[in-house]
């Protein structure tokens, strides 16, 4: 009885998490609005979004919209590598679109593992590896 209570307690607890990215909207009643790839990348990866990660990928994806350029530097433990860039990866690739992730190569292994990692289970994307040298042709 008291591991239902404890599993039951850690339910409510999650459902009950104020999500970043969505809005209670007030329009013929009152709904929650929210873009469900957030919700996706949450669940396929077992982790919250912290309001700074939502608000960073909203702006990458609001800049690509308008067509600009966009730089951000995050410290360490942030989610560059967890977080922001296969969320970018997914929001932002499609048909149209690819998205190029340039690394060096002594994090190329981590950073292709998290990747796949991502996108080999619930969420399906391919992810490729392109080797080239600034000497190349």
């Amino acid at each position: 009885l008291n591991g239902v209570s404890l599993k039951s307690a850690a339910l409510a607890e999650m459902l009950s998490t104020r999500r970043g990215y969505s809005e209670v909207v007030r329009r013929d009643g009152i709904h929650v609005e929210y873009d469900p790839r957030f919700l996706l990348f949450e669940f396929s990866s077992n982790i919250i979004l912290r309001d700074a990660q939502i608000r960073l990928v909203k702006s990458f994806i609001e800049a690509v919209d308008k067509g600009d350029s966009l730089c951000h530097q995050l410290i360490m433990g942030a989610g560059k590598t967890t977080v922001i860039a296969p969320l970018l990866a997914l929001i932002l690739g499609s048909s149209k679109r690819l998205v190029v992730q340039v690394v060096p190569g002594a994090l190329l292994e981590m950073i292709r593992g998290v990747m796949r990692t991502t996108f080999s289970s619930l969420i399906l994307k391919p992810v490729y590896t392109f080797l080239f040298d600034r000497a190349d042709e």
